[in-house]
């Protein structure tokens, strides 16, 4: 729907310029002839009905000319990403670690490295860290997510049981990430023991696509920002990047510390990239 806005902008854009330009041009071509002089053959002037049916055919040609020219660069722009330089590109990786605290309690920090793979700076003022349970899960709780996916297909994805969602908020310049440069940022959960597996979801808005969200808006249901010049026309891209990753906390009856952390930091098993929370 917002591609073919754009398209019935550039049209009527197209149409209004020839209109204007046109009719000048072709007064501007059209020969001054002497109707006085006797030199040289006998000039055959063209009748207004025949001048303007040629300046109408003209016209016509230079319209399906200038629409066919902008359509092409839209069609480019759309479908084969020409002229997508500009547009910001982040790519997000997790590196995860546990340890015990305690006899009841887990300590698990979460380091999110923020890759700018485009050639723009990239700015974010919202982003979100979630927590979820995936083991142990009974028999009929996996039943219940199943057929919310796959059975009745209420979710896109599996809708594991939140144990805790913080969103953070970044000021003016405190979390910008240069072209070919990469940030952190790091979070900490603290969980019960008994938990064997979780799902730990990043995500970081893109504040081209949203700005500055207020405190008391979810930026899930922010409305994307309008053009700066086109104002009926909203401003595209994603809403921002994030990754999934699925933990495993595999600790023994033994495993306390250094050796917990040296056993277990890399058991990140599955990971899953998402343009949407």
């Amino acid at each position: 729907m917002k591609g073919k806005r754009v398209l019935i902008t550039v049209l009527l854009v197209s149409f209004a310029i020839v209109s204007l330009v046109y009719p000048r041009l072709a007064s501007a071509q059209e020969p001054e002839r002497d109707q006085n002089s006797t030199d040289g053959p006998e000039q055959v002037v063209a009748t207004p009905a025949a001048r303007t049916f040629r300046d109408w055919v003209g016209g016509i040609q230079s319209i399906v000319t200038i629409i066919a020219i902008a359509a092409g660069g839209y069609l480019a722009w759309r479908n084969l990403h020409i002229f997508r330089a500009r547009e910001p590109h982040v790519t997000i990786s997790h590196e995860i670690s546990h340890r015990p605290i305690g006899v009841q309690y887990i300590h698990i920090a979460v380091i999110a490295t923020l890759r700018n793979s485009s050639r723009v700076n990239v700015e974010f003022h919202d982003g979100s860290f979630t927590l979820q349970q995936v083991a142990p899960s009974s028999d009929e709780e996996i039943e219940e997510l199943y057929a919310d996916v796959f059975a009745e297909g209420q979710e896109t994805y599996l809708q594991w049981r939140t144990l805790e969602a913080v969103r953070r908020i970044w000021g003016e310049d405190a979390l910008a990430v240069e072209p070919g440069e990469s940030e952190t940022e790091t979070y900490e959960f603290i969980l019960a023991r008994h938990i064997e597996s979780v799902a730990i979801t990043t995500f970081f808005y893109n504040s081209r696509v949203l700005g500055k969200v207020p405190e008391n808006v979810d930026p899930r249901n922010a409305p994307r920002r309008k053009r700066k010049f086109l104002r009926w026309l909203e401003v595209r891209g994603p809403q921002g990047w994030g990754r999934t990753t699925i933990y495993d906390i595999m600790l023994g009856n033994e495993a306390v510390g250094a050796v917990a952390d040296e056993g277990n930091e890399t058991h990140a098993n599955q990971e899953e990239n998402r343009n949407n929370p």
